[in-house]
């Protein structure tokens, strides 16, 4: 008897579609022990084994494990796209969000700034109207200044017809009145310099004003292809979570479709056709042996139950040949089977 005979909790295939290791589970005391036997007919533990359960058992225990591994593989899989997609939606929203705030407080500070260049502009422009209005006034005081000296001059000339002895005075009083316009002509140069230089300071704030303007459209172009390519993403993800949602549901039909028909189906029809037991020409013909053999010569049920019905022959089961044992069960198909066990006969 076997370290685990009347003892054998649970028993599956752990390298499926090979099918070629056996995991038990059996209990010792109070432990549960993980044991692991190679399909091997010459082996006593594989031979113990099938005294208690039989492949076809050991096949459906593992058909069971793989649908519950399934379903909690698809349980995983939706939850983690739900988690990704809302984490993907909330960046979204925050990008977006953000974005929208910073154009909002770029386009705020842009227009304080202008705002306030124009104000220093118009303060600029006040003063120097006052400056010149000022000029004008002082200008026009000595314009009247020198009209009421020329009337003066007119009368010490007219005097100087009569009085010669005035001459000197009058003199003295046009050349005092001369040094005044002189002076006033000086003050008229340094205000009309002002003037010059208030003009170009007032020009150069238009050119920084259109500079601003340029440069608040620029970032307005740069915000509405930032809020384009925002949308972008946004639509891209949109679609690549419709993708995943498609991918999903196909999954889930595609291995629900395998296991409940394929499987089962596979192992039926190969254990009709190829049992020792039933093979025989009188119950199936020569084309549908071989038709049988080109439609599966590479299915991984089908190729197996042939390993197993091979290696159950008297012939190979009772042969000491590790390589032989090893080379039917490393095969991939029908043809290379067939092609090892027709050798293997011919041997014998």
């Amino acid at each position: 008897m076997a370290i685990f005979s009347d003892k054998i909790i649970s028993s599956k295939f752990i390298d499926p579609p090979n099918n070629m290791l056996i995991e038990l589970l059996y209990r010792e005391d109070d432990a549960i022990i993980p044991y692991i036997i190679e399909v091997d007919f010459t082996s006593k533990d594989f031979n113990d084994l099938l005294l208690e359960v039989t492949l076809e058992e050991i096949e459906n225990n593992t058909v069971r494990e793989l649908k519950v591994e399934k379903k909690a593989f698809d349980s995983i899989i939706e939850n983690e796209v739900d988690r990704r997609w809302e984490k993907e939606q909330e960046k979204v929203k925050a990008a977006y969000n953000e974005a929208e705030a910073y154009a909002q407080k770029v386009i705020e500070q842009e227009y304080d700034n202008i705002n306030a260049q124009w104000k220093k502009l118009e303060k600029a422009n006040e003063e120097q109207w006052k400056k010149l209005e000022k000029a004008n006034e002082e200008i026009n005081t000595e314009y009247g200044k020198i009209e009421k000296a020329s009337i003066e001059i007119n009368a010490e000339y007219e005097k100087l017809n009569n009085e010669y002895e005035k001459l000197s005075k009058a003199s003295i009083e046009i050349n005092a009145e001369y040094d005044k316009l002189e002076k006033a002509a000086e003050e008229i140069n340094a205000e009309y310099q002002k003037v010059s230089k208030a003009s170009v300071e007032i020009n150069t704030g238009y050119k920084k004003l259109e500079e601003a303007s340029i440069e608040i459209n620029t970032e307005y172009q740069k915000l509405e292809k930032a809020s384009i390519e925002i949308n972008t993403e946004y639509q891209r993800l949109d679609k690549e979570y419709e993708k995943v949602n498609v991918y999903a549901e196909l999954e889930k039909s595609k291995k629900f479709q395998e296991v409940q028909e394929e499987f089962q189906k596979a192992r039926e029809e190969l254990q009709l056709k190829f049992t020792t037991q039933s093979f025989s020409m009188g119950e199936i013909t020569g084309k549908e042996v071989f038709s049988a053999i080109d439609e599966n010569n590479q299915d991984d049920d089908f190729v197996f139950n042939l390993k197993v019905s091979i290696l159950e022959d008297p012939i190979i089961a009772k042969s000491r040949d590790k390589k032989l044992k090893l080379a039917i069960r490393k095969s991939k198909s029908v043809l290379e089977l067939l092609k090892i066990y027709a050798e293997a006969k011919e041997a014998a």
